[in-house]
C-alpha cells in the first residue's frame, strides 16, 4: 500500500474514476484540488475510503500563471505533513506544475489533453510551465497517443516514461439493453431521428458550430431534432443562438445530466455530434460508442485513434460547419447507420473497458514504487522534500476537511 497525494483542478467524472481505482487497490488516498469551482461537473461525492483535502487556492487559478506563491507554500505543508509515497498530479499546466515545483519525487503527471494540445502552446510562458512539468515528471499518463506525442515534443520525455491508455468508460453503465428514459415520447419525438450533443458549453467545445449545423439541417430535414446536454460559461450564448435561428421546437436542453444518466440518455438518440475543438480519446465519445452509436466527430487528436472515416463513423474539419452540416445530412439518410452502431459497441466493449484500464494504472504504480525502492529516480537529481515516516503520518486538522 502506498500513500497518495492526488493533485487536480477542481473534481471531475474522471478524477473520480482514478481515486477510486488508486483506493479500491489498497492505496490510502489524498484528494487535493487546487482551486475552489463553483461549475459541479461531478454530483456524486468522493469515496468514503479517499480522502478531502482543502483546496490549494480559494480563487480560480490561470493556467498560464507564475504567481503561485500562496498556493505552492500550502502544498509544501501538505506534503510535508502527509508524507506520500507518490504524488499523482495534473492537468500539466496547473496541478502538473505546482507538483513539479516542490521538487518532490516520484511525481506522476496527468496529461488531460487539451491542458498540452492547447493551453500549453498559448505563449512562451505556457511552454515553459509546461516543460517544467513534465521534465520534471517520473511518469507521465496521457490518454492517447497524440497527447504522447505532444508531450514527447514539449518536453522529450522518452516513451517508456509515458504510460497511454484511454481513461475508458463504465461498460455495466453503457448497456444498450439497459433501461432507458423515454425521452423521446415526452417531447412527441417518437419518430423523429434525434442527434445528441454531450459536452460543456465552454468555448473550446464550441457548442455554437453544433447550434449552426443543426440550423442548417433542419431546413432540408424538418423531422431532425436534437438533444443538447449539458450547461457552462456559453449558456446565454447558446440559449440565444437557439432563439435567433427559431430551434426551440427543434433542440432540446434538459441542462447538465448525472454521469449514470448520460450513456442511457444517449443511447436513445440516432447519432453523436461533437464540435470539440481538441480532444484525446473523449470519454462522452467513447460512451456514446459503447451505447451503440454512429459518432460524426471533427478530426482533431485521439478521434482518430477511435473513428475511421465512413467506417464506423465520420470525421470533418474541426470548426467547418457547412461540412458538419452535410455530413449531418448524409449520415442521417445512410443504409449503413445499424452496421456502424454495431461496429461502435464492439470497438468500445473491447478497447475502453475501464476496468481493465485501472489495472493498467495500478500496475504502473507498483512498477514506480519498485523502482522508487532501488533509487531509480536518482538521475533526475532531485531531493524529496521530506523522507517518508511509514510508521506514523500526522494529520493536521488544517489541512484535511474531514
Amino acid at each position: 500500500m502506498a500513500v497518495v497525494l492526488y493533485i487536480t483542478r477542481s473534481y471531475t467524472t474522471h478524477d473520480r474514476r482514478f481515486v477510486a481505482a488508486l483506493a479500491d487497490g489498497g492505496h490510502e488516498v489524498y484528494y487535493q484540488p487546487c482551486e475552489c469551482s463553483a461549475i459541479v461537473y461531478e454530483p456524486r461525492p468522493l469515496p468514503d475510503d479517499v480522502r478531502l483535502l482543502r483546496p490549494l487556492s480559494r480563487r480560480p487559478l490561470a493556467f498560464n500563471s507564475t504567481d503561485v506563491g500562496a498556493p505552492l507554500r500550502r502544498l509544501h505543508r501538505v506534503i510535508e505533513t502527509l508524507q506520500p509515497d507518490i504524488v499523482h498530479a495534473g492537468p500539466v499546466p496547473l496541478g502538473g506544475f505546482l507538483a513539479a515545483l516542490t521538487e518532490f519525487h516520484p511525481l506522476i503527471v496527468m496529461a488531460w489533453g487539451s491542458d498540452v494540445l492547447i493551453d500549453a502552446l498559448r505563449d512562451d510562458v505556457s511552454r515553459k510551465i509546461a516543460w517544467h512539468a513534465l521534465s520534471r515528471a517520473d511518469f507521465v499518463i496521457v490518454d492517447c497517443r497524440a497527447v504522447a506525442q505532444a508531450v514527447r515534443e514539449l518536453a522529450g520525455i522518452p516513451a517508456r516514461r509515458i504510460l497511454t491508455f484511454p481513461w475508458g468508460v463504465d461498460l455495466a453503465a453503457c448497456t444498450p439493453a439497459l433501461e432507458r428514459p423515454d425521452f423521446r415520447a415526452a417531447l412527441g419525438w417518437s419518430d423523429n431521428p434525434v442527434v445528441v450533443y454531450a459536452r460543456s458549453w465552454e468555448p473550446i467545445h464550441a457548442p455554437l458550430d453544433f447550434i449552426d449545423a443543426v440550423a442548417q439541417v433542419a431546413r432540408q430535414r424538418g423531422d431532425v431534432r436534437a438533444l443538447m446536454l449539458g450547461d457552462g460559461p456559453l449558456a446565454p450564448d447558446v440559449r440565444r443562438a437557439i432563439a435567433a435561428h427559431n430551434l426551440g421546437e427543434i433542440i432540446n436542453c434538459p441542462g447538465r445530466v448525472s454521469s449514470l444518466l448520460l450513456p442511457p440518455l444517449m443511447g436513445d438518440c440516432n447519432l453523436y455530434v461533437s464540435t470539440s475543438a481538441c480532444d484525446g480519446s473523449s470519454i462522452t465519445l467513447l460512451e456514446a460508442m459503447a451505447m451503440g452509436l454512429p459518432a460524426i466527430v471533427p478530426d482533431v487528436g485521439g478521434n482518430r485513434e477511435w473513428v475511421s472515416q465512413g467506417v464506423n463513423g465520420w470525421r470533418y474539419p474541426p470548426g467547418d460547419v457547412d461540412t458538419l452540416a452535410r455530413t449531418l445530412l448524409a449520415a442521417l439518410s445512410s443504409e449503413q447507420l445499424s452496421e456502424i452502431a454495431g461496429e461502435n459497441f464492439a470497438l468500445a466493449h473491447s478497447r475502453a473497458d475501464w476496468r481493465l484500464h485501472a489495472q493498467t494504472l495500478l500496475d504502473a504504480y507498483e512498477r514506480i514504487l519498485q523502482e522508487e525502492a532501488k533509487g531509480g529516480f536518482q538521475p533526475h537529481a532531485i531531493q524529496r522534500t521530506a523522507h517518508r515516516q511509514p510508521a506514523h503520518r500526522p494529520r493536521s486538522a488544517d489541512v484535511l476537511y474531514r
